[in-house]
């Protein structure tokens, strides 16, 4: 079994799969926009700058109450992850998972596995990140000049639904 986390800006959706069938759902309403809110709130400043904060972090005047937000938000994204996590592993008639997938803009929030794979790891079960694009470009900028690889790296999670839309297609059974 193994469990996919769609980590995205609105939700956190949570399936369990066996043998390729979803034997658990489960959403929470948390999610990038709840952790862009609080940055704006707290540190009064635009969405635009807020967004910019999640990915490259704060300036030095901003850092200790943006470390102290990013901490809050995460254990309260590990904490309702933790909730979902723990509810299937009660109900299930086998509640062995062996690996767990986070997809999504939020799975690369910087942080985010190192929280739950403290909060997960009396259980034995592996956490990734999922990237589902496997060749990648080889040096910083490609013979265009137009794709970042260290951007497309830190984005790489949040393709993860686009991508499987997009091979979808191959794998239905005719």
């Amino acid at each position: 079994s193994y469990l996919l986390a769609d980590c995205s800006a609105s939700l956190l959706r949570i399936s369990v799969f066996r043998k390729g069938e979803i034997v658990y759902n489960k959403e929470a309403q948390i999610g990038g926009v709840n952790l862009t809110q609080d940055i704006m709130s707290n540190l009064d400043v635009s969405l635009e700058e807020a967004e910019k904060m999640k990915i490259k972090g704060a300036s030095k005047e901003n850092a200790d109450m943006y470390d102290m937000i990013l901490k809050t938000f995460l254990n309260n994204y590990s904490s309702e992850f933790l909730r979902a996590y723990q509810y299937f592993v009660t109900t299930a008639a086998d509640p062995t998972i062996e690996k767990i997938y986070l997809t999504g803009g939020v799975a690369s929030t910087p942080g985010l596995v190192d929280v739950l794979y403290k909060d997960l790891k009396e259980n034995d079960t592996d956490s990734y990140v999922a990237k589902p694009i496997i060749a990648r470009p080889i040096s910083e900028k490609n013979k265009t000049g137009k794709i970042s690889l260290s951007k497309f790296t830190n984005d790489e999670s949040a393709l993860f639904l686009a991508t499987g839309l997009a091979i979808r297609h191959f794998l239905r059974k005719y």
